[in-house]
């Protein structure tokens, strides 16, 4: 498994269909409001929401959402960084019904998140690159 990179962020082809697309824009919302609140607030979201995703989302369907969040973010003023994309493709997941995991903190180049020494995800990165 990828984790999406940094030089990813800049992507934003429309990609997915109309209802990704409109998931994207209502999860991104969900998450910029989110951020304004306290951190504990928006991580105990995120549990919740981990736990409505009974199954595990497929790669090819993850980074689709992740690339609509992206394009969907275009369309915002303010700051649409790696923090805001990866809530808000973790809440479309969990709108879905899907279980797509939210990882705070950097990662070494060398090493995968979930092998950093001293990180602390609330689970591991189950979304994969297409490039």
């Amino acid at each position: 498994m990828v984790a999406v990179t940094t030089f990813e962020s800049h992507e934003t082809a429309r990609v997915g269909t109309v209802g990704d697309r409109l998931l994207a824009v209502v999860a991104l919302a969900v998450a910029l409001l989110l951020l304004r609140l306290p951190l504990r607030h928006t991580t105990r979201v995120v549990r919740v929401a981990r736990r409505a995703g009974r199954r595990h989302i497929a790669p090819k369907r993850a980074a689709t959402l992740v690339a609509a969040v992206r394009h969907a973010g275009r369309w915002w003023p303010g700051r649409v960084a790696c923090l805001e994309t990866s809530l808000a493709a973790c809440l479309a997941a969990a709108l879905l019904g899907r279980e797509l995991t939210w990882c705070l903190g950097g990662a070494s180049p060398l090493l995968p998140p979930s092998t950093t020494p001293g990180s602390r995800c609330l689970a591991t990165v189950r979304w994969v690159s297409t490039s």
